[in-house]
C-alpha cells in the first residue's frame, strides 16, 4: 500500500516537472504553434496542417527543393526562371484571369527564389481556401512553357535585376579586375555552391528545353513540402488534396548543390577590390561557417548572436559613434550556415572597426558570459518570440523556412523549448568555436575611391584643362600674330 502510494506520488512529481516545462514554453509560443498535423502522401509530398480560430485567412506555402545553388553559374537564374514561368498562364486560364481569381477571392499571391528552395505562397480569405489549392494545383500541373511566355519571363528578371549584369562587369568579374567582397566571403565559406556569378550571363544561355528539364526533374511531388495554416477545417482540406495534390506522379530524387567544406586555415582575410569604385562607407564582416539548422550548436549559437548584437552595438555605436549599424546574424539555409558580426563604418575608420570586432570575440573567449548574462539574454530572446508568429501567414513562412526540419523529422523543434534547454556547458563549446581564429574569415568591402577622392580627382583634371586651353589659345594667338 505504502510502495503503491510512493510510486503514485513519484508519478506524479515527475508529470508536474513535465508540466512546468510546457507550461514555460507556452509563456512563448502561440498556443498551438507546434501542434501541425504533418503526413507524407503516398506520393512523397509532405503535407503540414494548421488549424487556427478566430481568425479569417488561410496561408499556403508550397515549398519545392530547387534553388539556385541547384545549377552551374552558367544557368544561375533557372530556377528563377521557372518560378516566374509559372504565373504567365496555363491552358485554362491566362496570367491576368490567374491574378483575377485570387483577388476576386479576397487573396494575395507571390513567389520566391532561394538559394536551396522556392517558395509558392497565397494568402486568401479563409472561405476560399480550396481556391487558392486549385490555383495553386493548376499553375503546377498545366503552365504553359511557350516561347512569348519564356521571352516575357526573362523580360520581367532582368528588369528585377536592374538590366542585370552589364557586359563590362562581367568582363572585370571574369579577369578579377573587379571582385566583391561579398563574394569572396560566400566563395570561401561555401566551395563548389554558385553563389555569385557576375562573370556569367546567366539567362540568355537558358534554352526551353532547359527549363522542361529541371521541371521534371525537381518539380516533384517528393521534392515538396505544402503548408497550410489559417482558418480552414481538416478535414475538407484534406480531402482536397487528395483530389488534387495526391495525383502528382512522383519521380527519382535528383542530385541536389553540395557545398564543400572551408580549405583555409584562419584568419584570413579578403578584399573588395574595384567595389564599390566610389563611396565614403566600408563594411566590415567576421565570419565563421556553421552546418545551419543541423548544427549542434544552433540554438546555444542563436543565444550567442543576440548577446554579441548587444556588446558591439555599445562599443561600436553607443560608446564611440563609429557606425550605424552593427550587427550579428545567423545565416542559415538548411545544413549550410555562417555566423557573422559585422559593421557599416565610415571608410577611414575601418581598421579601428576591425579591432573592435576582433577584441569582441577575443573577450569572449577570455571571459565567456556570466550566469546572468546568460539567462538575460535567454529570456530576451524567448520574449522576442511573443511579437514573431501571430498571423497565419508568418506561421506558414515559418514553417516553410525549416521545411528541411520537417522533411527530416515530420514537425519542427519547438524553438522556445530548445532555447530553453540550452546548458552552460553548450554556451561554452559554441564560445570556443566561434572564437577560434582557425574558422575565421575577415572581408572588407571599401570603396576605392572615396568621395572626396573624386572631387579632388575631378577639381585637378579641370585645372589641368583650363590651363590646356589657355595654353592652346595663347599659342594660337602667338601664331597669329607673328603671321601678320
Amino acid at each position: 500500500m505504502v510502495y503503491g502510494l510512493r510510486i503514485k506520488q513519484g508519478l506524479g512529481i515527475i508529470a508536474c516537472v513535465f508540466l512546468s516545462i510546457w507550461v514555460h514554453a507556452q509563456e512563448y509560443s502561440r498556443e498551438g504553434l507546434y501542434s501541425a498535423t504533418t503526413y507524407r502522401l503516398e506520393n512523397g509530398l509532405l503535407v503540414s496542417l494548421l488549424p487556427m480560430r478566430g481568425i479569417h485567412t488561410t496561408s499556403i506555402r508550397l515549398v519545392v527543393g530547387y534553388g539556385y545553388l541547384d545549377e552551374p553559374c552558367e544557368k544561375h537564374e533557372q530556377a528563377h526562371y521557372l518560378e516566374h514561368l509559372l504565373f504567365t498562364g496555363t491552358s485554362q486560364h491566362s496570367e491576368a484571369e490567374l491574378d483575377e481569381i485570387i483577388d476576386a477571392h479576397g487573396g494575395y499571391w507571390n513567389a520566391t527564389t532561394h538559394p536551396t528552395e522556392t517558395t509558392y505562397e497565397i494568402d486568401i480569405f479563409d472561405r476560399h481556401t480550396n481556391v487558392a489549392l486549385q490555383t495553386l494545383y493548376e499553375i503546377l500541373t498545366d503552365s504553359q512553357f511557350t516561347d512569348e511566355n519564356m521571352a516575357k519571363s526573362k523580360q520581367i528578371i532582368l528588369q528585377e535585376l536592374d538590366g542585370g549584369h552589364s557586359p563590362l562587369t562581367r568582363l572585370m568579374a571574369r579577369y578579377d579586375l573587379r571582385v566583391s567582397a561579398e563574394e569572396q566571403y560566400f566563395s570561401a565559406l561555401f566551395p563548389g555552391a554558385s553563389f555569385y556569378c557576375q562573370h556569367s550571363d546567366t539567362l540568355s544561355s537558358i534554352t526551353k528545353a532547359d527549363v522542361l528539364a529541371s521541371f521534371e526533374k525537381f518539380y516533384i511531388p517528393n521534392n515538396m513540402t505544402l503548408v497550410v495554416v489559417g482558418s480552414f477545417d481538416r478535414d475538407a482540406v484534406k480531402a482536397w488534396i487528395d483530389q488534387t495534390f495526391a495525383t502528382l506522379m512522383p519521380g527519382p530524387m535528383s542530385p541536389r548543390y553540395h557545398a564543400g567544406k572551408p580549405a583555409f586555415k584562419g584568419p584570413v582575410e579578403y578584399k573588395s577590390k574595384l567595389d564599390p569604385i566610389v563611396g565614403s562607407v566600408a563594411n566590415i564582416e567576421i565570419a565563421v561557417r556553421t552546418d545551419g539548422i543541423r548544427d549542434k550548436y544552433f540554438y546555444a549559437i542563436e543565444i550567442l548572436a543576440e548577446y554579441l548584437q548587444g556588446e558591439i552595438f555599445t562599443a561600436i555605436r553607443t560608446e564611440q559613434g563609429l557606425a550605424y549599424s552593427p550587427e550579428t546574424y545567423h545565416l542559415v539555409m538548411n545544413e549550410l550556415g555562417a555566423f557573422t558580426i559585422g559593421s557599416d563604418v565610415p571608410d577611414r575608420h575601418r581598421e579601428k572597426v576591425k579591432a573592435i570586432l576582433i577584441e569582441q570575440l577575443e573577450k569572449l573567449s577570455r571571459y565567456h558570459l556570466t550566469l546572468d548574462d546568460f539567462e538575460e539574454t535567454r529570456r530576451r530572446i524567448l520574449m522576442q518570440q511573443v511579437h514573431n508568429y501571430i498571423e497565419p501567414a508568418a506561421i506558414a513562412e515559418y514553417y516553410a523556412d525549416y521545411y528541411d526540419q520537417l522533411q527530416q523529422f515530420g514537425r519542427l523543434d519547438n524553438y522556445e523549448q530548445k532555447i530553453k534547454d540550452v546548458t552552460e556547458q553548450d554556451i561554452q563549446d559554441a564560445i570556443i568555436f566561434i572564437s577560434n581564429k582557425k574558422n575565421w574569415i575577415i572581408t572588407v568591402s571599401s570603396p576605392t575611391l572615396s568621395d572626396h577622392q573624386v572631387y579632388v580627382l575631378v577639381i585637378g583634371i579641370m585645372v589641368v584643362v583650363v590651363f590646356w586651353v589657355l595654353f592652346y589659345m595663347r599659342i594660337k594667338y602667338r601664331n597669329g600674330r607673328s603671321r601678320r
